[in-house]
C-alpha cells in the first residue's frame, strides 16, 4: 500500500473498511482532492470493477488509477449529504447502471453460485440456480446492490453506488432490496423468495 501512495502521491488516512472482501482506505491527493484507496483480494477482481466504474460514468465513483498487477483502484470519494432519496432517483440509478456497456462479464449464474454456497442461503439456492438461468433479456447488473452500496451525492451529484460484483443477468437481480419499477414484478418477487426476503406487496417493496 505504500508503494501505491507513493507512487500516486497519496496522503494515506484511515481505514474505513476491512473483511473477507477488500480493504478500504481514506486518502488525500496531491492536488487535495479526497479519494479512496481500495485493496481487492485479488486483481481480477479490482480489473471488473474498474471496468464497470467506468462504464457506469456518474452512476458511480470515478476511477482516477487502477493497477492492473495489485487490482488497487484509486477512486473519487463521494460527500454524502442527508437530503430525502426520491423513488424516481432509485429508479434512474439501477435504470443508468442496467445500460451501461455488458460485455466481457461473468454470468449472473457465477455470482449465484458464490452467493448460496452461503449457509444462510443456501434454501434459496434451487430457486436462485432456475431464475438465473432463465432465458431473459440480460443487462449488466451491479451485483450486491443493497442500500449500504449506495452512496448520497446530494443534489448535484445524485445517487452513486459503490462496491459492484458486476455480473450479466436478469435485471430483477438488481431490484429485490428497492421499489421494483420498470421491470417484472413477478421475477423480483421470485428473487426476494430464493433471499428468504418477504416478497413486495402490491408492486412495492
Amino acid at each position: 500500500m505504500d508503494d501505491l501512495a507513493r507512487r500516486w502521491n497519496l496522503t494515506l488516512g484511515e481505514t474505513i473498511g476491512r473483511g473477507s472482501t477488500s480493504r478500504v482506505v481514506r486518502c488525500r491527493r496531491a492536488d487535495g482532492r479526497a479519494a479512496v484507496l481500495k485493496l481487492p483480494p485479488e486483481p481480477e477482481r479490482g480489473l471488473l470493477e474498474a471496468r464497470a466504474l467506468r462504464g457506469w460514468a456518474h452512476y458511480a465513483p470515478e476511477v482516477w488509477e487502477h493497477d492492473t498487477e495489485s487490482g488497487a483502484l484509486l477512486l473519487e470519494a463521494i460527500p454524502e449529504h442527508e437530503h430525502q432519496v426520491r423513488v424516481d432517483e432509485i429508479v434512474a440509478l439501477i435504470d443508468g447502471l442496467h445500460r451501461a456497456p455488458s460485455d466481457g462479464f461473468p454470468p449472473l449464474t457465477e455470482r449465484v453460485e458464490f452467493i448460496f454456497a452461503q449457509p444462510r442461503w443456501r434454501a434459496g439456492r434451487d430457486l436462485a440456480r432456475a431464475l438465473a438461468a432463465d432465458p431473459v433479456e440480460p443487462v449488466l447488473l451491479h451485483g450486491d446492490l443493497h442500500p449500504a452500496n449506495v452512496l448520497n451525492g446530494g443534489p448535484a451529484r445524485g445517487l452513486v453506488a459503490i462496491d459492484p460484483r458486476p455480473c450479466v443477468g436478469d435485471p430483477a437481480f438488481d431490484l429485490v432490496h428497492w421499489v421494483p419499477l420498470g421491470v417484472d414484478g413477478e421475477r423480483v418477487q421470485a428473487w426476494c423468495r430464493a433471499f428468504g426476503l418477504e416478497p413486495p406487496a402490491n408492486g412495492s417493496q
